[in-house]
């Protein structure tokens, strides 16, 4: 595995929220692949299109935005039944009292 390549996709992992979804959905970079999870433990594998943008054929194209800094702030998602469906990436804070 080309360590360049773990190194590129890890700056894409985090957690996302949108108020229209109602669940955080989390991106991980595993075995050089870059995959979205729910919070029923699905995941699906996204597949790199071109710089910030990757698809999948349940959620369609996904392309990333970012701050001046260039840090991965959001990412949108577009597909068939769904335009412009915007997340962003998200704290998840846990207060074991809780």
């Amino acid at each position: 595995m080309d360590p360049a390549i773990v190194a590129e996709l890890k700056q894409y992992e985090g957690n996302f929220w949108s108020s229209d979804v109602g669940e955080i959905v989390t991106l991980v970079a595993r075995e050089g692949k870059l995959w979205l999870q729910t919070k029923r433990n699905v995941e699906f594998e996204l597949h790199p299109v071109a710089a910030d943008i990757f698809k999948n054929e349940w959620f369609g194209k996904i392309t990333f935005h970012r701050n001046k800094q260039r840090f991965v702030t959001a990412f949108t998602m577009s597909n068939g039944e769904v335009r412009k469906l915007d997340l962003a990436k998200v704290t998840v804070r846990f207060d074991p009292a809780e």
